[in-house]
C-alpha cells in the first residue's frame, strides 16, 4: 500500500478495520461504537503489516479496500471472505497460544523484537519499516512501547504513517512526508532530554533540556498528533466523554505531559515483524476450512 493509497482510502480503511473488529461481536456493536478503537497505533500498525503479508499471499487488498463500500454481489462476497480471514488472523494473534513474540509485541506492548534506531540505513527502500518509541529500561515495570508508527521509503522520499489513540487524543491514520533533518533532531532530542541524570544541573544543561523538549513536542504535533479528530476527557463525575474540537490543544498537551514524564524514551526498529506475521498468516490459512 503506497502513500497515495493510504491517503485516498482513509475512510474505507477505517471501515475495514472496524468490520474486522466487530466480526465476532454481537450485532449491537455498531461501527460508531467501535470507531475510536481504530485510532490505536499498535492496532493500525498490526493491520498494515497483516495487509502487506496478505497481498504477498495473493489477496488483492488494494482492490478490496478501494471498492469496499460498493455492494455488487461478487465484490460483497469477496469483502466478507476477506473480513472473516482477517478476523481469524487477529483472533489468533491475541490468543495466548499464538506466536509468543508477536503476542508480546502487540498485546503486551513489550519491545522484545525492538532494537534501538541508530542509522537511516535501517530504513530499507520500497517497503515498510515498522518502528516505535519505547522505553529501553530493562526494568519490567517500565520496559514497554509508548507509540507505534511506520516509515515508508519509496526509494526516493521517506514518509511517516501513524495513528494515535489515548485517553486524551484520538487520531486516525495519516501520512506525512518526513523531513530528515527533523527526524534526526527528534532522535537526538530524545537522547538529550531523557538523560540518566548524572550531569550537573547547570544553566546550560537546563537550557538544552528545554530545547530538547520543544523539539520533541514539535515532532509529536506534526507527525503523531496532527489534527486530532476526537478527545476523551474526564468529566466531573469521573466518566470519560468525547471533547469538542475547541479543547484539542489541551488534550494534546496533556498527552505530551504524560509522554515527557516517562523516565526514558528512544526510537526503535521492530525487527522481523513481517516474518512473524507471515508465520501466523500461513498457520491460519493452512487451518482454514476448504
Amino acid at each position: 500500500m503506497d502513500v497515495s493509497f493510504l491517503d485516498v482510502n482513509k475512510h474505507n480503511l477505517n471501515n475495514v478495520l472496524i468490520d474486522i473488529l466487530r466480526f465476532n461481536k454481537p450485532r449491537t456493536a455498531s461501527r460508531s461504537r467501535i470507531r475510536n478503537v481504530t485510532s490505536s497505533c499498535r492496532m493500525w500498525q498490526l493491520f498494515m503489516c497483516m495487509f502487506a503479508v496478505l497481498s504477498v499471499n495473493g489477496y488483492n487488498v488494494v482492490q478490496i479496500v478501494q471498492h469496499y463500500e460498493e455492494k455488487e454481489q461478487k465484490q460483497e462476497q469477496e469483502q466478507e471472505q476477506f473480513i472473516e480471514l482477517c478476523s481469524a488472523i487477529y483472533t489468533f494473534i491475541i490468543s495466548s497460544h499464538s506466536d509468543p513474540q508477536l503476542y508480546n509485541l502487540y498485546v503486551m506492548g513489550t519491545p522484545g523484537l525492538v532494537s534501538e534506531y541508530t542509522d537511516l540505513k535501517q530504513i530499507l527502500p520500497n517497503q515498510n519499516t515498522y518502528m516505535c518509541v519505547y522505553n529501553p529500561n530493562p526494568n519490567p515495570d517500565t520496559h514497554y512501547i509508548s507509540h507505534y508508527f511506520t516509515i515508508i521509503h519509496d526509494g526516493t522520499s521517506y514518509y511517516l504513517n501513524s495513528s494515535y489513540g489515548s485517553d486524551f487524543v484520538c487520531v486516525t491514520q495519516y501520512t506525512t512526508l518526513l523531513d530528515l533533518s527533523e527526524w534526526n533532531m527528534f532522535n537526538d532530542a530524545l537522547k538529550r532530554y531523557y538523560h540518566n541524570g548524572i550531569e550537573k544541573q547547570t544553566q546550560s544543561n537546563t537550557r538544552k533540556r528545554h530545547e530538547s523538549r520543544q523539539c520533541i513536542e514539535r515532532f509529536y504535533y506534526k507527525y503523531f498528533m496532527n489534527e486530532p479528530e476526537h478527545k476523551k476527557q474526564k468529566t466531573a463525575h469521573g466518566q470519560v466523554g468525547t471533547g469538542k474540537r475547541g479543547n484539542e490543544p489541551k488534550g494534546t498537551q496533556a498527552e505530551l505531559e504524560l509522554v515527557l514524564g516517562i523516565s526514558c524514551l528512544r526510537i526503535g526498529v521492530i525487527e522481523r515483524y513481517k516474518e512473524h506475521m507471515s508465520d501466523v498468516v500461513t498457520h491460519v490459512l493452512s487451518n482454514k476450512p476448504s
